[in-house]
């Protein structure tokens, strides 16, 4: 698709790619070695980001430019009733780490 169709992003349309912790990096460890001119993006959880912290900069590398993450609310007591299991500091140092290793980060709420 992108050398012969010019897709130059994707969204891997997977609901939480990382969760799978091994499998997602070796498909990013195959996009880095494919060398495709791509970019792409997902949608994963707060504490995926905070575990994989140390690997945000090869997700990077692999093309990763845009994440949607379900913070779902900025009120802890209303991630609280959602059953989140994360904090607002939580979802402010997932935001920021992404932001730090140049990824796009969109936060998903409910209204």
């Amino acid at each position: 698709l992108v050398r012969e169709h010019d897709v130059g992003f994707f969204i891997l349309a997977d609901e939480e790619p990382t969760i799978h912790k091994k499998k997602f990096v070796q498909f990013c460890e195959l996009m880095i070695e494919r060398n495709l001119p791509v970019l792409w993006g997902i949608n994963t959880r707060v504490t995926d980001i905070l575990r994989d912290e140390a690997l945000l900069p090869m997700y990077r590398k692999a093309g990763l430019i845009h994440v949607s993450l379900g913070t779902e609310a900025a009120a802890q007591l209303k991630l609280d009733r959602f059953n989140k299991e994360t904090t607002i500091a939580q979802n402010k140092k997932a935001i920021q780490l992404l932001r730090d290793n140049g990824i796009v980060t969109e936060a998903q709420f409910i209204v």
